[in-house]
């Protein structure tokens, strides 16, 4: 399968063509084509074989993240003459206001701006008042959002506001401990099928207790 193919499938935008697919350090660039002849005014139905004249820049629009690489899609769109509106750049199917496109976009772009905003609360450059201030307005603006995650998380963000400017001021958290336990589950995967817990105790002691372990070859002889 061709890549252009490949692409046209994985957007899944309707009534484009895709031709050109370019690969840049950050980015992946695609530019699509029009399928249909006539040219749709943005404003009205009125529609046209009539060609005013091409835009002279590229129309672009932000797509979902392809993994590591920002997904931009391209078009060298025509302009039109409408009979009510003047000249406008043609309707492009997929970017029309309610399009599915248009919804994902937007919902993406809240979710991203919402995430950029919580990670710089926590940059570890704020103080205690600053962090509570800027956290109550994470919240007021994620529980506006509509995005039921973040809903959820401004929730918890304010029933464990007291812990978290805690550990802002003292400069510790429980990340110690939380790589502790997920050790100890993985060792307790491990032990499945052991006859009695104390087995399963004696390994995690062993793996993460303070045990020196001495082999027999090892140890010195006693004088």
């Amino acid at each position: 399968m061709r890549v252009t193919a490949a692409f046209k499938r994985l957007l899944a935008l309707p009534g484009i063509n895709v031709v050109n697919v370019a690969f840049h350090p950050k980015a992946v660039a695609v530019t699509v084509v029009l399928r249909r002849r006539r040219l749709v005014c943005p404003e009205c139905d009125h529609s046209t074989r009539s060609r005013y004249d091409t835009r002279p820049v590229a129309s672009r629009w932000r797509h979902l993240d392809l993994g590591c690489w920002r997904l931009e899609l391209r078009a060298n769109l025509r302009r039109l003459a409408c009979r009510t509106h003047g000249v406008r750049v043609e309707s492009v199917p997929f970017a029309r206001v309610g399009s599915e496109f248009t919804k994902t976009s937007r919902t993406w772009w809240r979710a991203y701006t919402l995430k950029e905003a919580l990670r710089e609360v926590f940059a570890g450059d704020l103080g205690q008042e600053d962090v509570a201030l800027l956290l109550e307005r994470f919240c007021s603006r994620a529980s506006r959002s509509g995005l039921k995650p973040f809903v959820t998380l401004a929730k918890t963000i304010r029933q464990h506001m007291a812990g978290i400017l805690a550990a802002v001021r003292l400069g510790v958290n429980n990340a110690r401990h939380e790589g502790l336990n997920a050790r100890v589950r993985l060792i307790t995967k491990r032990a499945y099928g052991f006859h009695s817990p104390r087995a399963a105790l004696a390994l995690i002691m062993l793996t993460l207790g303070p045990i020196d372990h001495v082999l027999p070859h090892e140890r010195t002889a006693l004088p």
